[in-house]
């Protein structure tokens, strides 16, 4: 599969743009989707995006060591301006 840089760039350039940032993955995250979310989190808060992830399903007792810690609050999607699917197999999630 080809990265297209151009849409790659878009997508940073949307990411840069936004301040309130509600990631997501797909359900029954597994280490790839925790690790993504994750790393995307820490690297968006450091440019000083407030940054939260969301999933259906809750993060498994043998994978709270990553120290990813889930959103479960519909209500709180409200206070977000952008939104953006990390490691998702479909949009339509």
């Amino acid at each position: 599969m080809s990265v297209d840089k151009k849409k790659l760039d878009k997508v940073a350039q949307e990411l840069l743009k936004a301040n309130n940032i509600a990631l997501f993955c797909h359900q029954d995250p597994d280490e790839d989707a925790l690790g993504s979310c994750g790393a995307l989190k820490i690297a968006l808060k450091k440019l000083g995006k407030r940054v939260e992830i969301f999933c259906e399903d809750k993060v498994k007792d043998n994978l709270e060591y990553l120290g990813v810690k889930l959103c479960d609050s519909k209500e709180e999607l409200k206070n977000f301006d952008t939104f953006c699917l990390v490691d998702g197999c479909g949009a339509y999630r």
